[in-house]
């Protein structure tokens, strides 16, 4: 199960897409965020199953509660949070339902200018950290032993956009 805050148009919700259509069909991926957006009819397009729990104001704990109904109904192997508000839900359902959490927020080599708590914070959940570079998990500060690497994908069909 993919988590993550929205689905707008950006870099990790590419990957997210890109990654839950593109797997071997023994493995079946869900899609579970906080808000919409231009990979949401993608995904939908695809046959990924993909529910969206926007929040009602900013402190809004139904979405976590939706997202344990969801992981409750869903039953998956594994919660893979994409980034620091879904990880933080994701860690907690985790822990309930006992369902190993892993985090892949890390996607720069470097430490941004300005590391908010939240971040910090983001990079401590799951029982795993992903990151697209070895640089970004030694520049979290992320033990071995946490951490793994997987590069990012290339949706070779975007080059025609190019021509």
């Amino acid at each position: 199960m993919m988590v993550i805050d929205g689905l707008g148009n950006g870099g990790a919700e590419r990957q997210l897409c890109l990654l839950s259509r593109s797997l071997p069909p023994a493995w079946a991926a869900c899609v579970w965020s906080l808000d919409g957006g231009r990979y949401e009819q993608e995904l939908r397009d695809a046959g990924v199953p993909t529910r969206v729990c926007r929040r009602r104001f900013r402190t809004d704990l139904g979405p976590v509660l939706d997202l344990a109904g969801h992981v409750r109904r869903q039953k998956p192997d594994v919660i893979h949070s994409w980034s620091w508000m879904s990880a933080c839900a994701a860690e907690i359902v985790s822990r309930v339902f006992r369902v190993p959490h892993v985090a892949g927020l890390i996607r720069r080599g470097t430490l941004p200018p300005r590391r908010t708590r939240r971040a910090v914070l983001a990079t401590k959940l799951g029982a795993r950290v992903l990151a697209n570079s070895q640089a970004g998990l030694e520049a979290d500060g992320v033990p071995i032993w946490r951490g793994r690497v997987l590069h990012n994908g290339f949706d070779g069909s975007r080059l025609a956009q190019c021509a």
